[in-house]
């Protein structure tokens, strides 16, 4: 996340480069500055159904 910018966009290039409509697990690796928002952000993900599992 931290260095793609966008977490939400970062996954959803990865989804279209991987041919995939969901990831099972998608992490925060390191602490970022923005990490409530980033977190916030993995929920909507988890919601929309775009991971199934955050950490």
């Amino acid at each position: 996340i931290g260095g793609h910018g966008d977490p939400a966009q970062a996954l959803e290039r990865s989804l279209g480069n991987l041919k995939m409509d969901y990831v099972d697990l998608y992490l925060i690796h390191y602490p970022v500055p923005e990490r409530r928002r980033s977190w916030r952000v993995l929920e909507d993900l988890r919601a929309r159904g775009k991971t199934r599992s955050i950490g």
